[in-house]
């Protein structure tokens, strides 16, 4: 990070190293949570799952066997995608393209966009709650 920092023009905008990175992203709301996982992709340990040792489905050690500390042999990182979304909104200019496919979509069997596709028209008929908002993405 110091050496990039120093690459460029002004150098008090840049933060220094890789720790206050991770601190302006996660003021910023672009933190993620860290899940312990299964090896084998049965479970995550997660909710009531949190405290066991070993997978449920396929018994299969949560953690590295022969270390002192508990270090989970696979973790997922989870990025909630709310604050994602409210932020895309709060830009006047880059609301107007989230809501294209209700606003400008046009229905002519050419596909286009995503919204032209089969999967996305048997969702809105079978989901018509969801589909009559036009923020829906």
């Amino acid at each position: 990070m110091e050496l990039f920092k120093a690459a460029l023009p002004t150098r008090d905008t840049l933060p220094t190293s890789f720790y206050e990175v991770k601190r302006y992203m996660q003021d910023l709301g672009f933190g993620y949570t860290i899940i312990d996982a299964c090896p084998n992709n049965c479970v995550l340990f997660k909710g009531p799952l949190q405290s066991e040792k070993e997978c449920p489905k396929c018994q299969h050690p949560r953690y590295n066997p022969g270390k002192r500390d508990e270090v989970a042999i696979k973790k997922a990182r989870y990025f909630p995608i709310k604050g994602r979304l409210q932020r895309l909104f709060m830009m006047k200019s880059i609301a107007k393209d989230m809501r294209w496919h209700n606003d400008k979509c046009v229905d002519d069997d050419v596909l286009r966009h995503s919204a032209d596709g089969v999967s996305w028209k048997s969702f809105d008929r079978y989901h018509s709650w969801f589909a009559s908002d036009p923020r829906n993405v």
